[in-house]
């Protein structure tokens, strides 16, 4: 159980690490 747990949140993790690695480059681009 403790493998799935750790994937689970290993999961969410990658998800918002991604989310907050590509924003900043959208606001950058979006930037006048």
């Amino acid at each position: 159980s403790e493998g799935k747990e750790f994937s689970e949140a290993l999961d969410e993790f990658v998800t918002l690490l991604g989310m907050f690695t590509v924003s900043p480059q959208s606001q950058e681009e979006g930037s006048p």
